[in-house]
């Protein structure tokens, strides 16, 4: 976890509330020391939480100390987009991955709230590699390497926004994936992945890694959480902290 948030605090692609998360790493020790990200998580993180005792927010500090990291709640989407590129091989008789996230941008943003935070997450992929020339000989994949055509282009589009409620249990919230979108500039991809359930590949990911049962996925609009170009979405209350 640590070397998580010390990676991160040195890009600026995620921001809380609209403020960039650089911002918060030059008051935080750059997140060097796990107490740095705990004084974080409960000063920045869980400001706006409601209803919570202490001892129940070191909870959710514990959990989030678990859970808030690379692979997990700090890129929801493109940590659930890599596990989706397995199939199982009857030679390995287990899920094998044919596919790796070669080249990949995204930008994260988090919504404090009084329930918890929300997390968005928007991807784009421009390259994906095929290493097993057995398997892409099988399934018609004449390049081991797929490629946008031009710059700006993408090979998966994807974006998802993900709401953790602690308002009922400090140790488990509830986890709803709001909205969720995926895209594909690639026909081999599109024939090759079923978009129509990826708020749930979303949710199945977060049920299996952390073994939660309080996880679901919904439909609705996409809802843009503020950034500091998109002033006009920004909580009105919203300052910079601490």
């Amino acid at each position: 976890m640590v070397a998580d948030w010390y990676r991160e605090s040195g890009h600026s692609r995620m921001t809380i509330n609209g403020v960039p998360l650089t911002h918060y790493a030059s008051l935080y020790n750059k997140f060097k020391e796990k107490e740095n990200i705990q004084d974080f998580f409960k000063e920045v993180i869980l400001h706006d939480l409601k209803g919570v005792d202490e001892a129940k927010k070191d909870s959710i500090i514990s959990f989030l100390e678990k859970t808030f990291h690379q692979g997990g709640f700090m890129y929801p989407v493109s940590s659930a987009l890599a596990t989706i590129f397995k199939e199982y091989s009857p030679k390995d008789r287990k899920l094998m991955p044919y596919a790796s996230l070669n080249k990949i941008d995204f930008t994260v943003h988090l919504l404090t709230t009084e329930n918890g935070f929300k997390v968005q997450e928007f991807v784009n992929v421009s390259e994906l590699g095929f290493p097993d020339a057995e398997w892409n000989a099988q399934h018609g994949l004449e390049e081991q390497i797929l490629r946008a055509e031009k710059e700006g282009d993408y090979i998966i589009q994807a974006q998802g926004t993900i709401d953790l409620d602690f308002s009922k249990n400090a140790e488990e919230p509830v986890i709803t994936v709001e909205s969720n979108t995926i895209s594909f500039g690639h026909p081999f991809i599109q024939n090759k992945l079923d978009n129509r359930n990826f708020g749930q590949r979303i949710a199945d990911f977060f049920k299996s890694i952390f073994r939660l049962n309080e996880v679901k996925a919904i439909s609705s609009d996409i809802t843009v959480l503020p950034t500091l170009d998109n002033p006009a979405e920004e909580k009105p209350d919203q300052k910079i902290r601490p």
